[in-house]
């Protein structure tokens, strides 16, 4: 007869919340909370910014970019919903998925939440899916979570 094992549970240790502070990204903010509470996990809130210089006048220059991102990552680290939650704020510049891996070897991360806008036809060919290509490469587990989820 054969043994029958229970499966072994899971352990979140370490999860790593990739975020650029648009909506569709922000969405992902309550998963990552609510699996973080769940298994007493450290939650790594993590904006990466572009390695190159920006072209376009409409962008801001990246010290804007900067300020901006530590701005924004002030602004929720202040509010009432990381409260009781260990974390860790990291400001990096990069190409996406080549940073967040880094970032998963270096604090040994068990799973990354990232957002997706949901782009179709030309704009996801123009400008592609970061998340999709996290996802696709990501050495550890991705949670994704699309542009049109319920919030909770």
């Amino acid at each position: 007869m054969p043994t029958v094992t229970a499966p072994t549970r899971i352990a979140l240790k370490n999860i790593l919340l990739a975020t650029d502070f648009l909506p569709c990204s922000l969405a992902t903010l309550p998963y990552a909370l609510g699996l973080a509470r769940r298994y007493g996990s450290t939650l790594y809130l993590v904006n990466v910014l572009p390695h190159t210089p920006f072209v376009e006048t409409a962008q801001p220059d990246p010290k804007q970019a900067r300020e901006a991102a530590e701005s924004s990552l002030a602004n929720l680290i202040k509010s009432e919903a990381l409260k009781g939650i260990k974390h860790q704020e990291l400001i990096e510049q990069g190409e996406i998925p080549q940073v967040l891996s880094g970032l998963v070897r270096k604090h040994g991360v068990d799973l990354i939440v990232i957002g997706t806008c949901g782009r179709k036809g030309l704009g996801k060919l123009l400008l592609g899916s970061v998340a999709e290509e996290v996802f696709r490469t990501a050495e550890c587990p991705v949670l994704t979570v699309g542009p049109h989820v319920a919030r909770g």
